[in-house]
């Protein structure tokens, strides 16, 4: 993975919100999560809905490791790569680079069980 690359990115709700929302991390007693701050009441008016989006840390290593390699394979072949727009799927998520600078990547997260809905 490029050094230093976790420093610049951000993670932001890929869940239709009007405004991007940075995901927040939220510790477990297993696990940390990056979740949408829509998902705690503090942070929603009466009129926002929860957002059960989140994303482990685990996973977030894996798509920094896929962007990572896509920006070193450039860079081995003597090119310049800008990730802006590049949409990739994972067993878990749907992700698109929103933007991507020398000094940021911003990054819209879906997981992929928001998209379950039981018959009912």
């Amino acid at each position: 993975m490029i050094s230093g690359l976790w420093n610049k990115v951000r993670l932001v709700c890929g869940n239709h919100h009007d405004e991007p929302q940075n995901l927040i991390v939220l510790q477990t007693d297993k696990d940390a999560f990056y979740v949408c701050p829509k998902y705690n009441p503090l942070n929603r008016t009466e009129s926002d809905r929860v957002c059960m989006n989140r994303i482990s840390v685990q996973e977030t290593e894996k798509i920094l490791n896929i962007l990572s390699d896509k920006i070193i394979e450039a860079e081995d072949q003597g090119q310049s790569l800008n990730l802006t727009h590049y949409r990739f799927e994972t067993r878990v998520g749907r992700y698109q680079v929103l933007r991507h600078t020398p000094d940021e990547l911003v990054i819209s997260a879906y997981n992929k069980k928001l998209d379950f809905h039981p018959a009912g």
